[in-house]
Protein backbone atom coordinates (compact mmCIF):
# COMPACT_ATOMS: atom_id res chain seq x y z
CA UNK A 1 0.00 0.00 0.00
CA UNK A 2 2.57 2.40 0.83
CA UNK A 3 4.70 1.38 -2.29
CA UNK A 4 1.43 2.39 -4.45
CA UNK A 5 1.15 5.78 -2.82
CA UNK A 6 5.02 6.68 -2.96
CA UNK A 7 4.16 5.69 -6.59
CA UNK A 8 1.12 7.96 -7.11
CA UNK A 9 3.10 11.45 -5.16
CA UNK A 10 5.90 10.59 -7.62
CA UNK A 11 3.94 10.45 -10.33
CA UNK A 12 1.16 13.57 -9.73
CA UNK A 13 4.60 15.25 -8.84
CA UNK A 14 7.00 14.30 -11.18
CA UNK A 15 6.46 17.96 -13.55
CA UNK A 16 6.73 20.03 -10.51
CA UNK A 17 10.30 22.18 -9.65
CA UNK A 18 12.22 20.93 -7.04
CA UNK A 19 12.19 23.62 -4.78
CA UNK A 20 8.12 24.22 -5.68
CA UNK A 21 7.93 20.85 -3.93
CA UNK A 22 9.84 21.13 -0.95
CA UNK A 23 8.32 24.33 -0.07
CA UNK A 24 4.85 22.58 -0.15
CA UNK A 25 5.81 19.67 1.58
CA UNK A 26 7.54 21.32 3.80
CA UNK A 27 4.41 23.25 4.95
CA UNK A 28 2.39 20.05 4.98
CA UNK A 29 4.61 18.35 7.30
CA UNK A 30 3.96 21.29 10.20
CA UNK A 31 0.47 20.74 9.41
CA UNK A 32 0.52 17.38 9.50
CA UNK A 33 2.38 17.31 12.74
CA UNK A 34 -0.15 19.78 14.37
CA UNK A 35 -2.92 17.67 13.53
CA UNK A 36 -0.86 14.63 14.78
CA UNK A 37 -0.07 16.46 18.31
CA UNK A 38 -4.10 17.87 18.73
CA UNK A 39 -5.25 14.30 17.82
CA UNK A 40 -3.11 12.64 20.41
CA UNK A 41 -3.62 14.95 23.15
CA UNK A 42 -7.57 15.62 22.62
CA UNK A 43 -8.82 12.54 24.56
CA UNK A 44 -7.06 13.15 27.79
CA UNK A 45 -10.01 14.77 29.40
CA UNK A 46 -11.89 11.18 28.72
CA UNK A 47 -8.81 9.56 30.17
CA UNK A 48 -8.90 11.26 33.26
CA UNK A 49 -13.07 11.13 33.65
CA UNK A 50 -12.28 7.32 33.14
CA UNK A 51 -10.11 6.96 35.81
CA UNK A 52 -11.79 9.11 38.00
CA UNK A 53 -14.69 6.86 37.27
CA UNK A 54 -12.69 3.57 37.79
CA UNK A 55 -11.55 4.78 41.17
CA UNK A 56 -15.16 5.27 42.45
CA UNK A 57 -16.52 1.99 41.41
CA UNK A 58 -13.54 -0.32 43.02
CA UNK A 59 -14.03 1.87 45.78
CA UNK A 60 -17.69 1.03 46.42
CA UNK A 61 -19.00 4.37 46.12
CA UNK A 62 -20.93 4.28 43.05
CA UNK A 63 -22.64 0.96 41.13
CA UNK A 64 -23.01 1.08 37.84
CA UNK A 65 -26.26 2.12 38.10
CA UNK A 66 -25.99 5.28 39.22
CA UNK A 67 -24.32 6.68 35.52
CA UNK A 68 -27.61 6.58 34.68
CA UNK A 69 -29.29 10.29 33.86
CA UNK A 70 -32.69 9.68 35.38
CA UNK A 71 -31.04 8.21 38.38
CA UNK A 72 -33.84 8.54 41.41
CA UNK A 73 -31.02 9.06 43.89
CA UNK A 74 -31.98 12.25 46.08
CA UNK A 75 -28.28 12.68 46.72
CA UNK A 76 -25.99 13.94 44.04
CA UNK A 77 -24.08 10.91 41.94
CA UNK A 78 -20.35 10.65 42.16
CA UNK A 79 -20.48 10.20 38.36
CA UNK A 80 -21.37 13.98 38.38
CA UNK A 81 -18.61 14.93 39.63
CA UNK A 82 -16.42 12.72 37.86
CA UNK A 83 -17.57 14.27 34.83
CA UNK A 84 -16.82 17.98 36.46
CA UNK A 85 -12.96 17.80 36.89
CA UNK A 86 -12.56 15.94 33.06
CA UNK A 87 -14.82 18.71 31.28
CA UNK A 88 -12.61 21.67 33.16
CA UNK A 89 -9.53 20.20 32.01
CA UNK A 90 -10.63 20.03 28.12
CA UNK A 91 -12.23 23.70 28.73
CA UNK A 92 -8.80 24.70 30.67
CA UNK A 93 -6.74 23.38 27.77
CA UNK A 94 -8.85 24.93 24.95
CA UNK A 95 -8.58 28.76 26.71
Amino acid sequence: MGALLATALYWTFRNVRPATASNGFRHAQTVSAALMAFSHGSNDAQKTMGVISLALLAAGTSTTSSCRSGSSSPRRSPWAWARSPAGSESSARSA
